[in-house]
């Protein structure tokens, strides 16, 4: 009596090419750079409204 065995395939041994952790890594670059970019807009937002006062343009 011979015991039968499974031999996995190389596709099926290899780990998936996107993970759970790839999609959040992308997921946490896009809120991050979203975030810096709004700081920074506001920034330069805030900066050009000083330097519109300071040059006598009125709002």
């Amino acid at each position: 009596m011979t015991i039968q065995t499974y031999h996995y395939t190389d596709a099926e041994l290899e780990e998936p090419s996107v993970t759970a952790k790839d999609v959040g890594m992308v997921a946490l670059g896009f809120i991050l750079g979203t975030g810096v970019l709004a700081i920074f807009l506001a920034a330069f937002m805030f900066g050009g409204a000083i330097g519109a006062t300071l040059f006598g343009f009125k709002f």
